[in-house]
């Protein structure tokens, strides 16, 4: 039940005074600026303020970038939280409203709320509120019905994550407000996760595009959010985001009198008297600034972007599976020798992400340049790859193979490259060598040619779409990434993607059971997206099957039956299939119901493929 006016207002006035009814806490601290320092009045009925269409205009010019950034982020969190019945905003700094979404017929109840695009929502002018508060305090705030300063806000719900901008300072408000009064706990715990999530997301983005020549590194999660580190040609830091500046004691003052990452032996820390370090797999690194005494060991400099982040090596890639530690090394070996590589595999199973790996642990050092053979047209295919000289209906452009000398061409889905251009490529990988269309000068190029398909290039061979003399230059070394459902470290994975997408986030035991009785047909991409949805529309940092979207259908669809599959195998497989279903992939619940082990139902659901 809504506070009555009078008894709200009282209470306001009571913050600081023995009985307030939040004693010491962020709420009694606003409500108390709110009446010391902008000597605001909880019982003023106006509306929130809403600037016009020209003032909203010059108010978003400065957030401009920010706004186009978030869009994506806007849509996708509106859908999270739309059933909640939320309006989403975006606000600058100041707290003004720089963009909205909401259900179009939800709108005139927002706007009646203020809940607007040009709504200022400063704390200084509205009180204590989401947005507001949010900015004062620049960390996640909810404010819940009656700790609104204003009584006219009392029915409201506000939910609002800070965004920080690249160099540290607050840029703005993600906010998520309702005028619900079934609002409970769980859904308010749905409401901060999901928000947090996505204001992380627009900071990591924001980051990115504020350094687009540098290297970025994330020596991982804190309190703050994600840290990242900017790095440019020669190894120092051109930029760290609020948690890695507050990891590392980094500061304006620091960038600019230069501050380096440098590679060490973790037992010489403590002796340098050097306590801000991180880990990249099994190397070192602390922060220093240039100007300090110490003796100074090599200084880490990425060679390339894919080597960004956390190093992901070919031990790292084959995990626990058997078969990928038997053939990786031999791949290595062949790509190191000078010779081409075919990666075969279905949609989703980290094909590039492989043909990356190999790059780098074959000793490649320069540029990794990707021809996505999928997405050319027959029309722009030749210049794309071998580049062409402007005349009056081309402008001149450097085609792939030239951008990629001295370092590695990636063909991704080589299967779809046309017919016409197999001959042209086939003469490149024999004589490294490259003439741009309209040119009568010939490149020599040295480059290392990795390939990758989802098609099966022997049976294009028999029918006539692919050369055979380019398929037996290309396959140098092949190898075949299994697809998830066929990983024998299956559960391995599941954990690792789960880390990486949202390391707070915990999987209970019984969505781990879901996810592996899966069939997986969008393989590592697939279980990607069904994490960082899970993590962000979870309870409590906790994945349960309810918080799993998997979409059922594509499972029993998507997986054929044996052909020599007896009738009453096969209806046994369509009950299991049914209760699986029922349970949410629960398998122990499933295994309870039907009276087994779960350890049968295991060897039940590999057997039928479920």
């Amino acid at each position: 039940m809504i506070l009555p006016t009078r008894r709200h207002s009282d209470r306001v006035f009571s913050a600081g005074l023995e009985g307030s009814p939040f004693p010491g806490s962020l709420i009694t601290n606003s409500w108390k600026r709110c009446l010391d320092q902008y000597r605001l009045d909880p019982d003023k009925s106006e509306p929130a303020r809403v600037l016009s269409n020209c003032e909203l205009r010059d108010a978003r010019g400065p957030s401009e970038r920010l706004v186009k950034i978030a869009e994506s982020e806007l849509d996708i969190l509106h859908k999270l939280v739309v059933s909640s019945g939320y309006v989403v905003m975006l606000t600058d700094a100041s707290g003004v409203a720089v963009a909205s979404r909401s259900l179009r017929h939800l709108e005139n109840e927002f706007r009646k709320w203020g809940l607007w695009a040009g709504a200022v929502w400063s704390e200084e002018c509205e009180g204590t509120n989401g947005v507001g508060t949010c900015l004062a305090e620049q960390r996640p705030v909810t404010v819940h019905r009656d700790e609104h300063f204003r009584s006219r806000y009392i029915g409201l719900t506000c939910t609002v994550a800070p965004i920080f901008d690249p160099y540290g300072r607050i840029a703005g408000g993600l906010d998520i407000s309702a005028c619900r009064d079934d609002i409970d706990s769980r859904i308010i715990a749905f409401a901060e996760a999901a928000t947090n999530a996505a204001a992380r997301r627009i900071e990591e983005a924001c980051f990115k595009e504020a350094f687009p020549r540098c290297w970025i590194v994330s020596p991982g999660d804190f309190a703050e959010g994600k840290a990242l580190l900017a790095f440019d040609s020669d190894g120092r830091i051109a930029g760290a985001n609020r948690s890695a500046r507050s990891m590392f004691g980094i500061s304006d003052g620091s960038l600019e009198s230069g501050v380096e990452i440098v590679e060490t032996d973790i037992d010489t820390v403590s002796s340098m008297g050097v306590s801000r370090f991180f880990q990249d797999g099994s190397r070192h690194f602390f922060a220093i600034s240039r100007e300090d005494t110490y003796v100074s060991p090599p200084v880490f400099k990425p060679k390339q972007p894919a080597r960004r982040g956390s190093r992901l090596d070919l031990d790292v890639f084959a995990g626990e599976d058997p078969d990928l530690r038997r053939s990786l090394p031999r791949v290595k070996a062949a790509f190191a020798m000078d010779m081409p590589v075919i990666i075969f595999g279905e949609t989703g199973t980290g094909k590039s992400t492989l043909a990356r790996v190999i790059a780098n642990d074959g000793g490649n050092i320069g540029p990794f340049v990707t021809l996505e053979c999928a997405a050319i047209s027959e029309a722009s295919a030749d210049a794309q790859l071998f580049g062409c000289v402007s005349d009056k209906w081309r402008e001149s452009s450097v085609g792939r193979i030239v951008q990629a000398d001295g370092g590695t061409l990636f063909l991704d889905e080589i299967g779809d490259m046309p017919l016409n251009l197999q001959s042209r490529l086939l003469h490149v990988i024999e004589k490294r060598e490259v003439q741009a269309i309209g040119s009568d000068k010939v490149h020599q190029v040295a480059i290392r040619i990795i390939a990758a398909t989802s098609r099966d290039l022997k049976e294009m061979v028999e029918t006539g779409l692919f050369r055979a003399d380019l398929y037996y230059r290309l396959s140098g070394a092949t190898i075949t990434l299994p697809a998830m459902r066929h990983r024998a470290d299956k559960a391995s994975i599941v954990k690792n993607a789960l880390r990486s997408v949202a390391p707070a986030v915990a999987l209970s035991e019984s969505a781990l059971d879901a996810l592996m009785a899966f069939h997986w047909p969008g393989n590592f991409r697939q279980l990607e997206q069904i994490l960082r949805l899970a993590s962000a529309t979870c309870v409590g940092n906790r994945i349960t099957p309810d918080d799993l979207s998997l979409p059922v259908d594509e499972v029993l669809t998507d997986i054929p039956i044996s052909e020599g599959m007896a009738a009453i195998e096969m209806a046994e497989r369509a009950v299991l299939a049914q209760h699986l279903t029922e349970n949410h992939f629960d398998v122990a619940t499933t295994a309870t119901k039907l009276g087994m082990s779960r350890a049968t139902l295991y060897r039940k659901i590999k057997r039928f493929g479920l």
